[in-house]
């Protein structure tokens, strides 16, 4: 992806099922997501810091979802990202953030991650049990995977790596979110079946093991 071409905008939906579930690392508190479509031109003037590593890449088994038994890695210029437009709130938290992932060669994962039934933000740590957004029950997390079709009753997990936003305010003196660095590791199962799609999304992602 090119960074200078990157649109940042987000946006919650609604999916899901439920069972209890709680975060294994994070502790926060309840954060409301952050939205706009005003700060594109801001999110093009993010400069990657050094060793940070953009791509994205997945996995299907053949009987889960998008289950065409393939993997696919994109590196960094092969896909872009939008993020959606939501209600403008004030500046704080992030509970829910939505994206797409536009592949270069065509097709497409739309990707929501949510952690409000949790009272939670959406921070570093290991998400287990999480359902459907929107179906998830209070106390579980939320994931929705997308790509054109999608299980009415899935079930997974994700990993939050990396979460680091700005705020900026627009012409009309709203708060806006921009998204600086962003890594997410998910797994996701349909209709209670083993098979699974599992993938990553590294955006400006800095390891551990590499300087900011």
């Amino acid at each position: 992806m090119n960074r200078t071409a990157l649109a940042a905008i987000i946006a919650c939906s609604s999916f899901g099922l439920g069972l209890s579930a709680r975060a294994q690392e994070p502790t926060a508190t309840k954060r409301k997501p952050v939205l706009s479509s005003d700060e594109i031109a801001a999110s093009k003037e993010i400069i990657a810091p050094p060793g940070a590593i953009t791509e994205f890449a997945y996995e299907t088994e053949i009987g889960g979802p998008n289950g065409r038994g393939e993997k696919r890695l994109f590196a960094d210029g092969q896909f872009t990202i939008n993020y959606w437009r939501n209600t403008p709130d004030k500046p704080g938290h992030v509970s829910n953030l939505s994206f797409t992932v536009f592949l270069g060669e065509g097709g497409f994962f739309r990707f929501e991650f949510s952690t409000d039934k949790m009272n939670l933000d959406l921070e570093p740590g290991f998400y287990d049990n999480a359902a459907r957004v929107g179906s998830n029950a209070r106390g579980q997390p939320g994931m929705s995977v997308d790509t054109g079709s999608y299980c009415s009753s899935a079930h997974g997990s994700f990993k939050i790596l990396q979460a680091d936003f700005t705020y900026k305010r627009d012409n009309f003196s709203r708060s806006e979110l921009v998204p600086i660095g962003f890594a997410v590791e998910f797994e996701e199962h349909c209709y209670g079946r083993s098979a699974a799609l599992r993938g990553h999304l590294y955006y400006n992602y800095v390891p551990p093991n590499r300087s900011r």
